[in-house]
């Protein structure tokens, strides 16, 4: 049986340490400043909920009676006693960003707080610039289209509006840590275009309209369908919900130019004739990992074609959160999934399992911060 920590805020990991001490309390008070027009109490609960995670107090419990705030109260009960800087860091990290959508009193306004970032990015010319180049993709075969849509779907993972480091990298060939695209397309191929494929999300923006892309690939004779799981509330600054996948929708059906206008009608005519999803669940919001997935989850993706796992939270997710040895096999850690499982993610953080003995070793040699810089990327399978 596998066993391994979980990554804690403490010191015992110093980049969720870090993360929770430094980097977010910055993005609450960049989400007060970038919502001039928040009431005063809202912008002072999000300075003091900034503050009391700097200043490790105690986590409190989330405002009662909204959506899931039963599970939340459970969960608190187990972490009694946890600070901001001494608990599991997905728990710690996910019920923060709870706490905002309490704080600009999300339930009762539905005013995105991250919305002045998702609008700046859906006006950078690298979006649209990038969709393009996955769009116009042409190759001989469809095993190769669907080889190269797959590589744009990773790259696009870099696109985190929380976290821009990683974007500042070119890619090449020798940030891959594992590619196994080959096994991902021949396990499709042979479904002989029947099956649903389940797409858990991640970033809202250019990641997203690469999901798009590769969604649009999929549904040209892959498969039946594809579901799009997309976060219940706003989270994380940039993760997509389902008003935002719709508001991107609407973006490309509204485009002159006819590639994008093209996505749009084909992509709007699968969700008219039900070949394509998008289902929002405080599931995804939550500290949960997939393991423990609820039923109205685990049964929705039973004998799915494929379930495909974007991006570095829903990694650490689909992970437990566990700080594994690097070359434990992807299979072995995977063997719960309850459908074959593709993971296609940027490296911003420390979990990472799959790697070929000695390859971290060899990474750690070139490079300290190979793990968090967002440079490298992968994607690895689970038949």
């Amino acid at each position: 049986m596998l066993t391994s920590p979980r990554i804690r805020t403490d010191a015992t990991n110093p980049f969720a340490q870090r993360t929770m001490r430094d980097r977010l309390p910055r993005i609450l008070r960049e989400t007060a400043a970038s919502n001039p027009d928040f009431a005063p109490s809202i912008r002072a609960a999000l300075e003091h909920l900034a503050a009391s995670v700097a200043a490790d107090a105690p986590i409190p419990m989330c405002d009662m009676g909204n959506p899931a705030s039963d599970e939340w109260a459970r969960a608190h009960t187990l972490h009694t006693g946890d600070t901001w800087l001494n608990s599991e860091w997905l728990y710690a990290e996910t019920l923060l960003y709870r706490h905002v959508i309490d704080a600009v009193d999300w339930w009762t306004i539905h005013r995105d707080p991250y919305a002045p970032q998702k609008r700046e990015e859906e006006n950078s010319p690298q979006l649209w610039l990038t969709l393009e180049r996955a769009l116009a993709i042409e190759t001989d075969t469809a095993e190769d289209k669907l080889m190269d849509l797959l590589e744009a779907d990773l790259w696009g993972n870099k696109a985190d509006l929380s976290y821009k480091v990683g974007m500042s990298h070119a890619n090449s060939s020798a940030d891959w840590l594992t590619d196994e695209r080959a096994r991902v397309v021949d396990h499709l191929m042979r479904g002989d275009g029947m099956g649903v494929v389940h797409i858990i999300t991640d970033n809202y923006g250019t990641e997203l309209a690469c999901d798009f892309a590769l969604v649009d690939g999929l549904l040209d004779g892959v498969v039946e369908c594809v579901v799009l799981h997309v976060k219940a509330h706003p989270t994380y600054v940039s993760d997509a919900t389902r008003e935002d996948a719709l508001d991107f929708l609407r973006l490309l059906s509204d485009e002159r130019r006819p590639i994008f206008k093209g996505l749009g009608d084909r992509l709007a005519g699968a969700r008219m004739d039900g070949r394509l999803s998008i289902e929002p669940d405080t599931f995804w919001n939550s500290h949960h990992v997939f393991a423990d997935a609820p039923t109205r989850i685990a049964d929705a993706m039973q004998g799915a074609a494929l379930i495909i796992s974007k991006g570095d939270a829903n990694y650490r997710r689909i992970t437990d959160d566990r700080l594994y040895a690097p070359d434990t096999p992807f299979a072995q850690v995977l063997a719960y999934a309850p459908a074959p499982l593709c993971a296609i993610r940027t490296m911003k953080s420390d979990a990472i399992i799959g790697l070929r003995p000695g390859q971290a070793a060899q990474l750690d040699a070139v490079d300290a911060d190979w793990r968090t810089n967002g440079r490298r990327g992968l994607i690895q399978f689970k038949p």
